[in-house]
């Protein structure tokens, strides 16, 4: 539209020169060196028009000419990035299909000669993690860093998460720690350093940690009350807890919350009946016990040598008042008895254990008893019973075979 009104400007103006030519053609007089020259007005006009207009296209076509090379390399540097990003879109896709070779090879043709393109150096480094070629992998996540230096700190948990997938953990240690010092309060290096210590076994590591996950709900609660549980357990199995101190010092070092657990509580009193402790586990699991019935409690109760049997007996016995057809009390009764040589009340007990709904272990334990007694018949009967027991679901009550809820292993919380 603005150009239409130009256009009629200018014929607008053509046509009044004209008709004013047309009445007074006027003159133009130019003396120069001894040349006189002589126009009329409207063809000087027209002189000094077309001399505007061809200067100005020169101009413009010397100014086109001398910017020609920068828009070549602008032209260059256009297509160059639509290559890129072409690659990258096709390498990433390689990548999500598991063609690892070729997402390498793409990628890093998309990142070559753009330093900053940060994804490319990213997904080439993911491609040569999952061939297993970690120098690669690293020399491309340095190039990244080099290129986006505001992207350290989320190239370096990259880093450190692909290190723990390929189980380096002293080099995803080191590069966690760095990254605990730059970013504290990062969720994600949080979170990496928990799946570190879980990985690693460093369950004192987990308990530290807990607390905090916990505060910044950066961990699901019945989760977060799994893993305390499997770390516990952890710190409760080390092989190198070998005295009742070491056990009491690490059983004191858990949260009060833990030591409640009837599970953990098993195994420490378990723990210490096996590293020669017996009157101190005897004393624990009787008196929880006497607080809380607990039929796993029971039967370890029965396995803990106290150097008092006849005390044991006399306080298992105690609790038949109460319990009179408990099975697991009566297996316990009976593994006291024989411990102690009283073979007939061994015998009593474990019958009446079996006839309550004993398992295989009581069908055993009664099996035992009888052959030192003698009655091989009877302890061969009670052999095959136990066998057939054991195939069937008539067991109502060994805690060993039923356990209430197994601690998962690392990897199994990792995964979840």
């Amino acid at each position: 539209m603005r150009r239409l009104f130009l256009f009629l400007f200018i014929l607008l103006a053509g046509v009044g020169i004209a008709f004013y030519a047309q009445r007074d053609p006027g003159y133009v007089l130019v003396q120069f060196n001894g040349w006189t020259l002589e126009f009329s007005v409207t063809f000087a006009l027209l002189a000094l028009i077309s001399g505007f207009t061809l200067c100005y296209v020169l101009i413009r076509i010397i100014g086109a000419g001398m910017g020609l090379p920068e828009q070549w390399r602008g032209w260059r540097k256009r297509r160059a990035e639509q290559r890129a990003l072409g690659g990258l879109d096709r390498g990433y896709a390689d990548l999500l299909e598991g063609r690892w070779e070729r997402a390498e090879k793409r990628l890093v043709g998309a990142a070559r000669g753009r330093e900053n393109l940060l994804l490319a150096w990213l997904g080439a480094a993911r491609a040569a993690q999952e061939q297993g070629a970690e120098r690669r992998r690293d020399d491309y996540l340095r190039r990244a860093a080099s290129g986006a230096p505001d992207a350290e700190v989320g190239l370096a948990l990259a880093q450190a998460e692909m290190q723990l997938g390929r189980e380096q953990f002293a080099q995803a240690a080191a590069n966690l720690d760095r990254l605990h010092g730059m970013a504290p309060r990062n969720t994600q290096v949080a979170v990496l350093r928990l799946q570190l210590a879980l990985r690693l076994g460093d369950w004192r590591g987990v308990l530290e940690q807990l607390p905090d996950l916990r505060r910044r709900h950066l961990i699901p609660a019945n989760r977060a009350e799994e893993i305390e549980q499997r770390a516990a357990a952890g710190m409760l199995d080390d092989p190198q807890l070998q005295s009742e101190s070491d056990l009491a010092v690490t059983w004191s070092q858990l949260p009060k919350p833990i030591r409640r657990n009837s599970e953990l509580l098993r195994r420490y009193l378990s723990r210490l009946a096996e590293n020669g402790a017996g009157v101190r586990a005897e004393r624990l699991t009787r008196e929880t016990i006497q607080n809380h019935w607990d039929p796993a409690l029971v039967e370890l109760y029965g396995l803990i040598d106290s150097n008092d049997t006849r005390r044991q007996i006399s306080e298992a016995e105690g609790w038949l008042r109460r319990h009179s057809d408990d099975a697991v009390l009566l297996l316990t009764l009976g593994r006291l008895c024989r411990r102690q040589g009283l073979w007939g009340k061994a015998k009593d007990y474990l019958q009446s254990c079996v006839q309550n709904g004993g398992s295989r272990v009581a069908c055993d334990e009664l099996a035992v008893v009888l052959e030192t007694m003698g009655e091989r018949d009877a302890a061969l009967h009670y052999y095959r019973r136990g066998i057939e027991v054991a195939g069937s679901k008539e067991q109502r009550f060994s805690w060993r075979e039923t356990y209430v809820r197994r601690l998962p292993a690392p990897d199994e919380i990792l995964s979840r």
